[in-house]
């Protein structure tokens, strides 16, 4: 335990081996705190707390939802939380110039750190499309896609979790992107494809692509992707999830990364699997659900920066000025979906959203739609501020008890 300092009380997070005081006089005076401690994680769990490129807790690339307008809103909440595009398929960039590549590619520059999802099998077009988005848009990271389980991409496309059955092609893309760019590239994939779902398939996956393909870091759902009789909702559901397995390659590969993805859904979730030794874990229908809810507290409690205060609000405003230059060249409803979960749980979401459809129905811009629909909601819900004591509070007895499971 930590000697108490009767003179300059501390707000401390222990992360590692290290302790940081965070907290200014300011927030010590607003909210109270007089010794607030989270309990060290494991050797295993060594939780760098500098502020650099670090997929601690990032957010999955989900198509028609992390378009570059809710990455900007998800931004506006946490600035440390990792993104990803939707996954974009190689083709689709390499047959793209000039103002279609940029609408397709571009984001401002807040988003970072940013990672770009591909989509493809053949090794000259993957490494060509990340060349191009490199080139003129220099990504922090570039993801294969080698766990979508739609049949369509399979059968049509020959790519997603399909590659799982050719760990040798995935080596040959991943190494050429890596000689393209000069930077490795990282793999997003299920712990198993069909009946193929077995912890030495995946094991073996794991070592031909990461010492064939200078592959150091994999992004794991940990369910397997059954192609044949499961639409890709179902296959977001019904396959069993197996942590254990992305457990377990931690250890059997102590020199890789993973992030774990699949059905976390709570930052104690986060807290809980980062405490097993994995680099990072994934976020995805959680965030596209309750954006505001799922990502208010990651800059504190996963990242353990304290500067992020901000009141929903907030949010709000910094979004209306974001879309304001979209207006008349991006879709309206595109432009008002990523608000619309903003408020869920909360008194009359129901009945914002219901009103953000009418004025859009009526005609009015996508940003006098969200304005006119705000006027539903109670004060206290756009003043509802990004953290607390209480909630701090409650994530050192989380800790407390993750600490004593392990």
């Amino acid at each position: 335990m930590v000697k108490e300092n009767d003179s300059q009380p501390s707000l401390l997070f222990i992360c590692g081996l290290t302790r940081v005081p965070l907290c200014t006089k300011a927030v010590y005076k607003r909210y109270g705190l007089h010794s607030f401690r989270f309990l060290k994680y494991s050797r295993r769990c060594l939780v760098n707390c500098s502020l650099t490129h670090r997929q601690l807790f990032s957010v999955a690339p989900m198509m028609d939802v992390t378009d570059k307008h809710f990455r900007n809103l998800a931004r506006m909440i946490s600035k440390h939380a990792v993104l990803y595009t939707e996954m974009i398929v190689d083709n689709v960039i390499i047959h793209s110039d000039g103002e279609k590549r940029r609408r397709i590619l571009d984001f401002d520059s807040a988003q970072r750190p940013l990672c770009l999802q591909i989509g493809g099998s053949d090794p000259s077009k993957v490494s060509k499309a990340v060349h191009i988005a490199h080139k003129y848009f220099r990504y922090d990271d570039y993801n294969l896609n080698c766990g979508c389980p739609s049949d369509k991409v399979s059968s049509q496309g020959c790519f997603g979790a399909i590659l799982m059955k050719q760990p040798e092609k995935v080596a040959r893309i991943t190494s050429r992107v890596a000689e393209t760019v000069g930077k490795p590239m990282t793999v997003k994939c299920r712990i198993g494809v069909d009946h193929h779902d077995s912890y030495e398939f995946l094991s073996n996956f794991i070592h031909v692509v990461s010492t064939s393909g200078h592959v150091n870091h994999f992004i794991i759902h940990a369910r397997s992707a059954w192609l044949s009789g499961l639409s890709p909702k179902e296959n977001r559901s019904k396959p069993p999830i197996k942590y254990e397995y992305v457990y377990r390659l931690t250890k059997d590969f102590p020199h890789l990364k993973f992030t774990l993805n699949g059905q976390v859904s709570t930052l104690s979730d986060v807290v809980m699997h980062l405490s097993k030794g994995v680099e990072g874990v994934m976020l995805g229908r959680a965030v596209m659900e309750r954006p505001w809810n799922s990502l208010r507290l990651v800059d504190c409690i996963i990242y353990n920066d304290f500067s992020t205060l901000i009141r929903r609000k907030y949010v709000v405003q910094k979004y209306l000025e974001h879309i304001a230059q979209y207006e008349g060249h991006a879709s309206r409803y595109l432009l008002v979906k990523p608000v619309l979960q903003l408020f869920a749980g909360e008194m009359n979401c129901r009945i914002f959203r219901a009103r953000c459809g009418e004025c859009l129905q009526q005609g009015h811009s996508a940003s006098d739609s969200i304005r006119y629909a705000l006027n539903i909601l109670p004060q206290s819900v756009l003043e509802q501020e990004s953290w607390n004591s209480e909630e701090l509070l409650a994530f050192k007895d989380i800790q407390e008890r993750v600490t004593v499971a392990n």
